[in-house]
């Protein structure tokens, strides 16, 4: 199964729990004020967020002037179309340099699938030919250390940790120190997931960084947000908590699977300019994505019969593109079929002249050669009579 079922299939419950109810908004409407504020309502419960929900609202209300729109449903075509410019086109990636050691410090609050999302991510970077180490820096959680030993058993990774209860920051150091001596190009460091109060949860996560800086300066490639998505709301509140704190650089959204609460990654998006990098779209190993903005606005607005039609349409023009692909190919072989035949005759006269002027070339030779051996023979002669006129004149002696 392809990253676009398995989105679509991760977004039923989003669809039918948000989706259905934005466009029931237009069903037998007219384009009125009421109109709106029932749809801003309907947004805001579908957790794209406040501001969010008010923007994609004026934006309706200006396409409405400029497209002139009469009708609720050509603002449904409008909503998907705003939405998706929103999102973008762009496939997430990570920022990593390859030839250098590169840092990926993992935040996010207790219960979010922080250490599930660590061992995925290390699974998904050991496939792409990733030397990778994890570092277990929440020590405050119990077990913490040893779930994430678990994953590294599974993925097959090296972990590094401490006792419960020691300094995170020096877990992170020997981390670093680990990976520099045996070559690693990525290290994963998890972090706390909640301390006594949130000045302290930052404070350590600021000097964390303060000691990969000192360590491994330049390394720290990417910060990343764990954020579930079936809190909604309070998932676009910890977006903002962390990103003023922390400088969160994307978001892993985990339980997108689970939820009717997806419309988060709009909101997310809008409010904080935070690329969703990766996404959980399942509990297995393997089940966790890099974020296509095009699939997931493709796959939200969708039903089932949709995609199916989308799909078709897709082969059918992969179809049509293979066939002229063939036509020309075809096209091509018949006329360098009839440039070898052109070349085939031209060496054939070619060898026929050859032919021609080698066989003279050999009569000469022959007539030459007569003329040599007459030569011969007469000299030949000659000398045989010179031979017998000396004998005589040595006889009488």
């Amino acid at each position: 199964m392809g990253l676009f079922s398995k989105l679509s299939d991760s977004l039923s419950k989003t669809r039918k729990g948000f989706v259905e109810k934005v466009f029931d908004t237009f069903t037998g409407k007219e384009i009125d004020d009421d109109l709106y504020d029932e749809l801003e309502e309907v947004l805001i419960q579908g957790d794209v967020g406040v501001e969010t929900a008010i923007y994609l609202v004026e934006r309706l209300r200006v396409r409405e002037k400029e497209d002139k729109l009469k009708y609720a449903d050509q603002l449904k075509d409008a909503l998907i179309d705003e939405i998706s410019k929103l999102m973008g086109e762009e496939v997430a990636s990570l920022n990593l340099v390859d030839g250098q050691l590169n840092i990926i410090l993992m935040v996010g609050v207790n219960g979010v699938g922080k250490t599930t999302s660590i061992g995925k991510l290390a699974y998904i970077l050991k496939e792409q030919g990733h030397k990778v180490i994890l570092g277990a820096g929440d020590t405050f959680r119990a077990a913490a250390a040893e779930q994430l030993k678990i994953w590294g058993e599974r993925v097959g990774v090296d972990v590094i940790a401490h006792q419960e209860g020691a300094d995170p920051a020096a877990v992170v150091f020997d981390a670093i120190a680990a990976a520099k001596s045996r070559n690693a190009d990525v290290l994963i460091v998890d972090t706390a997931g909640r301390l006594q109060n949130k000045t302290n949860l930052m404070n350590e996560l600021s000097k964390i960084r303060k000691v990969i800086d000192r360590e491994a300066e330049g390394c720290l490639r990417e910060v990343l947000l764990v954020l579930d998505a079936t809190t909604g709301q309070n998932a676009i509140s910890q977006a903002k908590t962390f990103g003023e704190a922390t400088g969160v650089t994307g978001v892993i959204l985990t339980k997108l699977d689970g939820t009717a609460k997806g419309g988060v990654v709009i909101g997310i998006k809008h409010e904080f300019d935070l690329p969703v990098k990766l996404i959980g779209v399942g509990e297995q190993i393997d089940q966790m994505e890099f974020f296509d903005s095009k699939a997931f606005s493709t796959a939200l607005f969708n039903d089932e019969a949709s995609l199916t039609s989308a799909v078709e349409e897709i082969v059918e023009d992969i179809v049509e593109e293979v066939k002229e692909q063939v036509a020309e190919l075809k096209e091509d072989f018949a006329e360098f079929k009839d440039e070898m035949a052109e070349e085939f005759a031209e060496l054939n006269r070619e060898f026929g002249e050859v032919e021609a002027d080698f066989k003279e070339e050999v009569q000469e030779l022959k007539e030459d050669f007569n003329e040599v051996v007459e030569d011969v023979k007469e000299t030949v002669a000659e000398v045989e009579e010179t031979v017998k006129k000396e004998k005589k004149k040595w006889w009488k002696w």
